[in-house]
């Protein structure tokens, strides 16, 4: 009779989605807001690899980490995210969501949280500064059965300097070590260690945006 053999690790699945607004001014995150009904995610790297060739061989690898691009599809997309997200108006009295060209805040960064489960552990992560493009619809009529719609946004994902090191995002799984900050990952957004660190002037450096 053949042993069961331990799985070493497999991730499946998808939920907790949170966004955290980033103010570029103050640096700083708001309390991370849940987002439900979350079908998928999927990110896609930025940046390429080049060969430099000498000697008749490989003589220098460059690789450049530009961060993601990445699709979101939700159940449906809150008319407050996306007024606050594009700039676009939502009238308090009424509740209307006008689409506008020259919001104030177009494209206002967020962090990008999520949960993945494991059949070991699960996974968090953060992706420190995003930015999301209006959703992607379809509509369909109704057939023999209800197959309900989803909506895609397509976002953007880019490097976010905390102290002298830019950071694309933070993973972490739930360990003895770790259960601190797992169990607080979705109450407050977790910086580097670098995000504190004071400069020269005995001020603490906060995040810089670094394009592409």
């Amino acid at each position: 009779m053949s042993k069961k053999k331990k799985s070493k690790g497999v991730r499946y699945g998808v939920r907790n989605v949170h966004v955290a607004w980033f103010d570029e001014e103050t640096e700083q995150y708001d309390t991370p807001l849940a987002l439900p009904g979350c079908r998928s995610i999927k990110t896609s790297p930025e940046g390429d690899t080049k060969k430099w060739f000498a000697d008749d061989t490989v003589y220098y690898v460059g690789r450049a980490n530009n961060g993601y691009t990445a699709d979101l599809e939700m159940a449906k997309v809150a008319l407050e995210v996306m007024a606050a997200a594009q700039g676009w108006e939502l009238d308090p009295d009424t509740g209307v969501l006008y689409e506008v060209t020259d919001g104030e805040e177009v494209n206002k960064p967020v962090a990008l949280l999520y949960e993945v489960e494991g059949d070991v552990t699960n996974t968090r992560f953060c992706y420190y500064y995003v930015t999301m493009d209006r959703p992607e619809n379809e509509w369909s009529t109704t057939e023999d059965s209800v197959e309900p719609t989803t909506e895609t946004v397509s976002v953007s994902i880019d490097p976010l300097a905390f102290g002298d090191k830019h950071y694309v995002k933070a993973m972490c799984e739930l360990t003895e070590k770790s259960a601190a900050v797992f169990d607080s990952w979705f109450k407050k957004v977790h910086t580097p260690p670098a995000a504190a660190t004071p400069d020269a002037g005995g001020n603490e450096q906060g995040a810089e945006i670094t394009e592409g």
